[in-house]
């Protein structure tokens, strides 16, 4: 009886981390794009400053590194809990063949997911950035 409680708790337990970690993960491309919105903004109000632009320019880049690297943590404790959760107790959150792409990793294609969100956003902080450093 104890023994079907405790592994009831940890099922429990993975799969409310594997929530918080997915909430936390989907949570943070908001402030992806407030951040870009902060860099147009302060790159159209010093359009000319070469050196203020080009610092609110590396400070923007710096703070997508971080919160990119945030955004990894984020997806790689959801997936330990996810696995977690498949392997001690069979419960699957994903269909596979949903999440899977022939030749490509679940891991894989979730980090090409993110680079494909984060380096556009990057290239336009470059171009936005040049455009309002020009003289």
């Amino acid at each position: 009886m104890g023994e079907q409680t405790d592994r009831d708790f940890r099922r429990k337990a993975h799969f409310d981390l594997w929530t918080h970690q997915n909430t936390l993960f989907w949570s943070r491309f908001p402030l992806l794009g407030i951040l870009q919105g902060a860099f147009f903004a302060i790159a159209a109000a010093l359009k000319g400053q070469a050196m203020l632009v080009g610092a609110a320019l590396a400070l923007t880049l710096f703070l997508s590194i971080i919160l990119y690297n945030t955004v990894d943590q984020d997806r790689q404790h959801r997936n330990r809990n996810e696995k977690i959760l498949k392997d001690e107790f069979g419960f699957e959150l994903r269909s596979p063949a949903l999440s899977t792409v022939p030749m490509l990793s679940v891991s894989a294609m979730e980090v090409i997911f993110q680079l494909s969100i984060f380096l556009p956003f990057a290239v336009v902080d470059l171009i936005v950035g040049l455009w309002a450093m020009r003289i």
